[in-house]
């Protein structure tokens, strides 16, 4: 946590370095676009996930959403400040693992196109080298 509540806005641009290679499992789901993930679309990923891969693996959650969003109230003027904090999202770049799987590579190649529409993103399946 850093001093300030409320950030800038920025800018989501280059690749992603840190976090780019699959380090404990066999398969990663990694994005292929930028983006933002709020927490419901992480949580409703994880539980496709959990669906599909139950008793045959396990799952790793690599992101924490950690940036936050400000909105300002319905039918406020402008001016007055910046709004308050009303979520908490990630920023993707491309080359990010999202999820780490530990199954067998037909039921990781099935986890990821279900988890592909849950998610904001292209997502594509990553062997561990």
């Amino acid at each position: 946590m850093s001093k300030f509540l409320k950030f800038r806005k920025g800018r989501n641009r280059g690749l992603s370095y840190s976090g780019s290679k699959v380090i404990y499992y066999k398969y990663g789901i990694k994005s292929l676009t930028h983006g933002f993930i709020n927490k419901k679309q992480i949580e409703s990923a994880r539980i496709v996930l959990n669906k599909i891969i139950r008793k045959h693996g396990k799952i790793m959650i690599r992101v924490y959403p950690d940036f936050p969003k400000t909105k300002k109230p319905i039918e406020v003027r402008m001016g007055n400040g910046k709004g308050e904090i009303f979520d908490y999202y990630y920023r993707v770049k491309p080359g990010k693992i999202l999820f780490e799987l530990d199954c067998n590579k037909n039921i990781a190649k099935r986890a990821t196109k279900l988890s592909s529409f849950k998610l904001p993103l292209k997502v594509v399946l990553e062997k561990r080298i």
